[in-house]
């Protein structure tokens, strides 16, 4: 897809068939997991995060993501 002067536009990440399953904390609260799942290929951890509502403060130091093949689950 393109715009009006001819530039490419990004493509955005599908976010149908994400969903929040499970959030963890640790007792101090320095870390907090979200596992989330999706029915198609996951976004970025961060557009994934607030896609289900999780803020990116600066407090947030670090996100990570790992994707697990659905095949061994």
């Amino acid at each position: 897809m393109t715009t009006s002067n001819g530039s490419a536009t990004p493509t955005l990440p599908t976010l149908a068939g994400l969903k929040l399953s499970a959030v963890t904390a640790t007792p101090a609260g320095d870390h907090i997991r979200l596992q989330l799942h999706s029915t198609a290929p996951p976004p970025q951890a961060t557009i994934a995060a607030r896609a289900v509502g999780f803020p990116i403060t600066p407090e947030v130091a670090r996100i990570q993501s790992r994707s697990i093949d659905p095949g061994i689950i």
